[in-house]
């Protein structure tokens, strides 16, 4: 148990509570078929009293110890991250074309899922939040805008978790995003980073009008896709 503790607290802000929930299952219905073995058609299912001992070390072995769990968890992690790249790949494609950039010119950038440690904190002792300066994603969002050499952003709107950030599609602000950070995956659409709550939805035209981004006789045509580069797969996430 001490070795499955610190192995979700060196893995735990890289996957989800679903993820970790998932191994620790495993683990328990590992060392119930231990524990307590059944006979089924004449047939002992689970370790016998005479093979408790090497159960309990393979089962040791495979989850709770911090590489054999990091293992499960990593993996878990890189398949749900690298489903969630392709997700947003399909919908940043649907979201470009040409009816729907006329239609829904921007997206909003803003939280869409709770985190139990949310950009711009880490934990402390017995949980505690503590603040980590420049790393929020307003910050990052103002850091991005700077770089992206274009003026089709507007500056954070509200509260570091609960505002948004607001920028045409065609601004070069989303592929800052991606960019930005070592946890940052390379991509123009979300998740930006590892473990991120937040995404985009979409803008209207008229709403675009009245935050000033776009005058009423704008046209507003899709950026250039390049599907070649589109899809960016971390390389410390392939090679672990």
């Amino acid at each position: 148990m001490r070795a499955l503790e610190r192995s979700i607290q060196r893995y735990g802000d890289y996957i989800s509570q679903d993820g970790i929930k998932k191994v620790v299952e495993k683990l328990k219905a590992g060392l119930q078929d231990v524990m307590n073995p059944q006979q089924v058609n004449g047939v002992t299912k689970g370790e016998t009293q005479g093979s408790l001992r090497g159960g309990l070390s393979n089962l040791i072995n495979q989850y709770s110890t911090a590489e054999g769990l990091g293992q499960a968890i990593n993996l878990d992690f890189i398949i749900g991250t690298a489903a969630k790249i392709m997700g947003g790949a399909g919908r940043y494609i649907a979201d470009n074309s040409t009816a729907q950039v006329a239609l829904y010119p921007a997206w909003a950038f803003s939280r869409l899922a709770q985190r139990d440690t949310p950009r711009g904190f880490r934990k402390g002792k017995g949980g505690v939040l503590i603040p980590v300066p420049d790393d929020d994603w307003p910050t990052r969002w103002q850091e991005a805008g700077e770089l992206a050499g274009d003026d089709n952003w507007l500056p954070w709107e509200g509260e570091a978790q609960t505002g948004r950030g607001v920028a045409l599609k065609t601004s070069g602000i989303w592929q800052a995003l991606g960019d930005l950070r070592d946890d940052s995956l390379g991509n123009p659409f979300p998740p930006f980073a590892f473990n991120s709550g937040f995404g985009v939805s979409p803008v209207s035209r008229a709403e675009c009008i009245t935050l000033g981004l776009i005058d009423p006789k704008d046209e507003v045509t899709p950026p250039e896709l390049n599907l070649e580069k589109l899809i960016s797969i971390p390389d410390f996430a392939i090679a672990a």
